[in-house]
């Protein structure tokens, strides 16, 4: 039997959940079921996140509270940029929804993605897209881009800092061919747009230039820098740093974050390869109490900062709901 490729396994497992959650074809029906997953997952998160804290190193540890607080600025930033690279992406894809719409998708979809497999957060957007005639293998489509413009420049990343260190050359070839890589995938955007109508009978169609594209890449992109001064931030709260840590924490967060994409595949947010990944890092550089609360407070600055910007950007949807008139964009 032949092996099937990661497209195709994410493809059955959004198929599976989705048919768990449609069992019943009435919206309020599948509504309540939604509701059941998303309180099972912060349920499964809330477990998680006593557990952390209840692993936190205390005694010796000096805590500077403000740094903390530069962090949580940092993250609520991170948020909006994901936010907004979804947007481009949607657009992209989908054709002209508003930004409330896709940052209702992107909220409501987080709140779902501590359920074991990434399937329960692509599931719960695509039924949200769904709802608003856009195809199912469109949004998975939609979703795997994501997720590939994340590995994708976080590894670029990676691999320029480790060549740079070693070759000027061999880094600004490498810059070249990530461009390169890029403009050969917008160009294809065309072919795939008009196969996907064909295939689809689409009439609502996205925005298929080298722009949108390239704005979504952007906004992912970006998030990876900040990432790094989000876990600066946490670390000079319990230890002083100088600028030859940068690349050491630099190193650290882009190959826990490579590794937490790769367990995401099969475990979705309940894997810890970001955790355990970071702290065998850090405390090659750093105290293992230093190292291990950092982690922690990584963890939970990054659980707690998406379920609270998650519930805020709903509330406020809802809140503005009544007053909101669509204008198309």
């Amino acid at each position: 039997m032949m092996e099937l490729s990661t497209r195709e396994r994410l493809q059955r497992l959004t198929a599976h959940s989705l048919k768990i959650a449609q069992h019943w074809t009435s919206p309020s029906i599948r509504r309540r079921i939604w509701r059941v997953l998303t309180s099972a997952s912060l349920g499964v998160v809330s477990i998680g996140l006593f557990l952390a804290w209840r692993d936190l190193p205390s005694g010796a540890l000096q805590l500077k509270p403000h740094y903390l607080l530069l962090a949580v600025g940092i993250y609520g930033i991170t948020y909006i940029m994901h936010t907004l690279g979804w947007h481009c992406l949607a657009r992209h894809f989908f054709g002209p929804f508003s930004l409330r719409e896709n940052a209702e998708a992107i909220a409501t979809s987080n709140l779902v993605k501590y359920l074991p497999t990434i399937a329960w957060y692509i599931a719960n957007r695509t039924e949200y897209y769904q709802q608003r005639q856009v195809p199912r293998k469109m949004v998975v489509a939609a979703s795997l881009c994501e997720l590939a413009a994340m590995i994708g420049v976080g590894t670029l990343l990676y691999l320029l800092g480790e060549t740079l260190s070693h070759s000027t050359i061999l880094a600004v070839a490498l810059v070249l061919t990530a461009v390169m890589v890029v403009a050969s995938a917008g160009r294809s955007q065309g072919r795939l747009h008009l196969w996907v109508r064909r295939r689809f009978k689409i009439e609502r169609t996205g925005q298929w230039g080298h722009l949108g594209w390239l704005a979504s890449l952007a906004w992912y992109g970006g998030t990876w820098p900040l990432g790094i001064l989000f876990l600066a931030a946490i670390m000079r709260a319990f230890t002083p740093l100088n600028p030859d840590d940068l690349w050491l924490l630099s190193r650290s967060w882009l190959l826990a974050g490579l590794a937490s994409y790769a367990v995401s595949l099969s475990l979705g947010s309940l894997g810890i390869a970001r955790e355990v990944t970071l702290t065998y890092l850090l405390a090659q550089h750093w105290s293992l109490p230093i190292s291990v609360a950092a982690t922690i407070i990584v963890k939970i600055l990054l659980t707690v900062g998406e379920i609270a910007c998650s519930v805020l950007v709903l509330g406020y949807l809802r809140i503005t709901k009544r007053t909101y008139s669509y204008d198309g964009n």
